[in-house]
């Protein structure tokens, strides 16, 4: 079959396949192992049906129908007692049971086991209902039999691939409303604790559940599955999963393509196939021939001209490791900001790792373009363990952030470092520094390191075990950085105040050389460079008085969006606030936003307006009646306004979510506090405006937050009524639960953010902001900037849900930026972000994105890495995937800049071919993905080299 898809077809009539004399139907697709006949033959003819279909040529599976035997009912049922204490042999057994007790999940004993180790087992769960709103098992029989049913089978059949059938229902947990803590609830009233343990109820999804559950945790406890999806069964090929949060996880669930409709007689049967399989199987399952999907044909006479070979395989099957959770592409260049690990955790280097994989496999499934990691005082704060340069990884010479994280990131991702230095807490890696220490030192007698001198050191002692991938970038929040954003003068002599000109200072020395100015330009008052360091706060400016050259400017978004408490009746008076104290603030009743409007959407009033109130992510109440109280005995406890944030208010409306941060209703944008996404700050910065000018364009880049407060506060009843109880970890709860009554932001934040919303609203979110930061500056009605040139940083990636990791964005590539010379006529590509920069204050123009590159460092064979060299005389830029022709080039004067991306070697579906030219007159290559411009290159003296590739 081509590209060795492989189907499960079903029937629940054996004689779609074969008849009573074990003869095969002549009508059946052409013979091919990738063709899985599956059907609930008779076990007493078993042996000879299935080995009739093998000895045919095909792959034979045995579908056993399970008995209802947990209905309401039978409550009450559980295995026997005396195999609670036995081995797991002894419990499947009870489960399936034998014929001499035969009331049991899975009758005869004869059909769960003694199957040759090439039959597929494929039950069908033909119960699709989840049950009466009941907690007990019979509430969740649907679910309870398709668990206990297939952990028996692994048991008693270790080798064997297991893929069993279930219903639509059961797989989508009946649109959204599977709860595994109900169902762990439920099972642990029927199954021993040894079995329970082999249950992952952490899992957001019932087929999530089945796959990431094992035996003894070492056997998978299914292979794949196979969804019988009823509503569609009305002369519709079935393609699509079904919608709805969370729907099915794409990622891991072959989803079953098609099923079987009647014909007029209402007496035979046939089918209608989809153009494309959008549901493939998971990587893991590749090697064990899995199916790529499955065809249900049901009873009746089947017609099998409809389900023909050539229908077969004209099916475009795209695997699971290629699926895009998302169908957009990400607009934005988006930066990940990072601010501190849990308070109290000190991560393990087992903890750490996986934390690195985690975040890296985020950052390349999203295509983040820079990611800033904290660094901090190693000596006194042992959480910073992960950059303490005699604390090595195993097997290896250097530190765990070099060897985990920055040996580990996409070769286009750029790193940045970020810090809190407040004076007020000395770093000791120098012993002498004070606390409150606000001189400059460089640690000789009397002068002992200032903080910032400290980091800058750390950075470039990280950078010295790491060459091939430096930090190039600096980043310090507002309450972090004290009197280091004081506008003082260039330079870094002992004994003077410390503050941005003396940042600017120990950048030139320590920072790597390609980021770096020398004294004398810098402290020129004419110097226009940029330097990629600043801090957040409200509204931070790129321009200082007393220091030349720009630096980042961050505006703190995301503040002003932590709650959503209607303004006038609704809100604290803003005037009252700040005049509470601090029992007075946590122990307000205060109604939230969606005590008044409820949780319907459709029913707020056309916009949310107002913002944060000052610590009410918490609030302390009477421990016996739960009353807000400033009583001695009093205890924190979470306040639902954190929860019912203006994300999760519009967790399903990204679009209008993006809106708000560009609405003047709020009082923190209409103030000037806080700019909104179209306002001038936003626009490239101006390099002829040298000052501190707040209404010039400082090319200001907007943060909004991934906090995620209810990921680590699972027990608050705010989290359950919001439906957020089962909710998945993020990247650093997974390792350490807080006490949520005591430190409530402990692991999660202090708020709802971004978290609220699930991966596609998440990424139309960001380019929603995209289109709107693209107008900042421009008058109504005029054209805006190409948005794909905006940027977003996301805050805190530490609550990075868990279960977005391996989610992906279409086309999540390292992408070319294009620029063009209009003096030399030249065109240059770069996916660097500063040397973007440089080019654009030296007069290049800059025309957009133009290449979107595959990831580097992937397995996929087709892949081929592209690489930049430039050749100084002719200031041509060649891009190659031939190491001939990066030998060749090095011989005439070309010099290789390293790897900038991929491109695939073949034209795989939905990729572009890279065309690149030469024009011999201006010494110059071309590169262009769009077949229009490549057609019109000729007219221009640019010869056809052929492709790159395809991306």
């Amino acid at each position: 079959m081509s590209n060795a898809s492989t189907w499960l077809i079903f029937s629940d009539a054996t004689s779609n396949f074969i008849d009573s004399s074990n003869k095969l139907n002549p009508l059946l697709p052409t013979p091919s192992k990738n063709i899985i006949l599956t059907s609930e033959f008779s076990r007493s003819n078993n042996d000879a049906a299935l080995n009739a279909i093998t000895s045919a040529g095909y792959s034979a599976g045995y579908s056993a129908a399970i008995n209802n035997y947990l209905t309401n009912s039978s409550a009450s049922w559980k295995v026997p007692t005396t195999a609670y204490g036995g081995t797991n042999i002894e419990i499947a057994q009870s489960i399936v049971g034998t014929s001499a007790n035969p009331g049991t999940l899975l009758y005869p004993d004869a059909e769960a086991k003694g199957f040759s180790n090439n039959i597929y087992l494929t039950p069908d769960y033909e119960y699709d209902c989840i049950g009466p709103s009941g907690k007990g098992a019979d509430g969740y029989y649907g679910y309870l039999q398709t668990l206990l049913t297939s952990w028996a089978l692994r048991v008693l059949n270790p080798n064997n691939p297991i893929v069993p059938v279930i219903g639509q229902n059961v797989a989508s947990g009946n649109s959204g409303t599977f709860n595994a803590s109900e169902l762990q609830s439920a099972a642990q009233k029927i199954l021993p604790s040894t079995v329970l343990d082999d249950f992952d109820f952490t899992q957001k999804t019932f087929p999530e559940l089945l796959f990431n559950s094992k035996v003894n945790n070492i056997s998978p406890l299914i292979n794949s599955v196979s969804v019988e999806n009823y509503a569609q069964n009305k002369n519709n090929s079935t393609a699509a999963a079904p919608a709805g949060d969370p729907g099915f996880p794409v990622a891991t669930v072959p989803y079953s393509v098609v099923t079987d409709y009647a014909n007029s007689d209402k007496t035979t049967f046939q089918t209608k196939l989809p153009n494309t399989s959008n549901y493939g199987p998971a990587s893991n399952q590749e090697s064990l021939n899995i199916p790529d999907g499955s065809i249900y044909i049901g009873d009746g006479t089947f017609q099998w001209s409809t389900l023909s070979t050539t229908a077969i395989n004209n099916i475009d099957v795209q695997n699971a490791t290629g699926l895009k959770s998302s169908t957009q592409n990400l607009v934005p260049e988006a930066w990940l900001m990072h601010y501190g690990l849990p308070n109290g955790f000190i991560a393990t280097e087992q903890q750490f790792e996986e934390l690195c994989n985690d975040l890296i496999e985020f950052i390349s499934n999203t295509g983040i373009k820079k990611v800033y990691f904290e660094i901090g005082d190693y000596k006194t704060i042992k959480q910073y363990n992960y950059c303490d340069p005699s604390i090595l990884a195993t097997g290896t010479n250097n530190p765990w952030i070099v060897n985990y994280l920055l040996n580990k990131l996409p070769s286009q991702v750029e790193v940045g470092a970020v810090v809190s230095m407040t004076p007020k807490y000395p770093w000791q890696i120098d012993p002498n520094n004070t606390a409150n220490n606000t001189t400059i030192g460089d640690g000789t007698a009397g002068q002992p390191k200032d903080n910032a001198r400290q980091a800058f050191e750390l950075i470039q002692t990280i950078n010295k075990f790491s060459p091939s991938k430096l930090i190039t970038s600096f980043h310090f929040d507002h309450e972090g950085g004290g009197e280091y954003q004081n506008d003082n003068n260039y330079g870094g002599t002992n004994g003077q105040p410390i503050g941005a000109g003396y940042l600017k200072w120990l950048w030139n020395q320590f920072m790597p050389s390609s980021v770096i100015f020398s004294d004398s330009l810098a402290s020129s008052s004419t110097f226009k460079g940029h330097y990629n360091f600043g801090w957040i706060n409200y509204k931070t400016t790129a321009w200082l008085n007393n220091s030349s050259g720009s630096i980042d400017a961050f505006s703190e978004n995301y503040w002003f969006g932590e709650n959503e408490d209607y303004p006038g009746n609704y809100a604290l008076d803003p005037t009252l606030t700040p005049n509470l104290s601090l029992a007075e603030r946590l122990g307000l009743n205060l109604k939230s936003f969606i005590d008044v409007f409820g949780k319907d959407p459709s029913k707020y009033p056309s916009t949310i307006a107002g913002g944060a109130n000052l610590i009410n992510w918490s609030r302390t109440v009477d421990p016996i009646t739960g009353q807000p109280s400033s009583a001695t005995n009093a205890v924190p406890t979470l306040n639902e306004n954190a929860i019912y944030t203006v994300y999760r208010m519009y967790k399903d409306n990204p679009k209008a979510l993006a809106e708000i941060f560009n609405n003047k209703n709020y009082s923190f944008i209409n103030s000037g506090k806080v700019p909104a996404f179209s306002d001038s700050y936003y626009a490239p910065i101006d390099i002829t405006q040298a000052n501190n000018n707040p209404n010039s364009p400082q090319g200001g880049i907007p943060t909004v937050s991934l906090e995620n407060l209810s990921s680590s506060n699972q027990s608050q009843q705010a989290v359950i009524d919001a439906g957020l109880a089962n909710r998945f970890p993020s990247l650093t709860s997974q390792f350490t639960v807080a006490n949520d009554k005591q430190n409530p932001n402990t692991t999660g934040g202090s708020f709802d953010g971004l978290s609220a919303l699930s991966y596609d609203d998440f990424i139309t979110f960001l380019n929603t902001s995209a289109g709107i930061l693209s107008t900042a500056g421009i008058t109504p009605g005029q054209p805006g900037r190409d948005p794909s040139s905006t940027r977003i940083a996301l805050y805190e990636l530490q609550f990075i849900p868990l279960d977005w990791t391996t989610q992906q964005v279409a086309n999540n590539h390292p992408y070319l930026i294009r620029f063009h010379d209009p003096i030399t006529g030249r065109h240059h590509y770069t996916h660097n972000v500063a040397e973007a920069t440089t080019l654009e204050s030296q007069g290049w123009q800059r025309e957009g994105r133009k290449i979107s590159l595959l990831n580097s460092g992937s397995a996929d064979d087709q892949l081929m890495d592209v690489w930049r060299l430039f050749q100084a005389s002719t200031g041509d830029h060649l891009l190659t995937t031939s190491e001939t022709e990066i030998n060749h080039a090095k011989q005439i004067g070309y010099v290789s800049e390293g790897k900038i991306g991929a491109v695939s070697s073949s034209a795989i579906s939905g990729l572009n071919p890279v065309y690149r030219f030469y024009n011999p007159q201006k010494h110059a290559h071309f590169y262009t993905d769009e077949a229009s411009e490549a057609s019109s290159l000729g007219n221009l003296g640019y010869v056809q080299e052929g492709f790159l590739g395809w991306c």
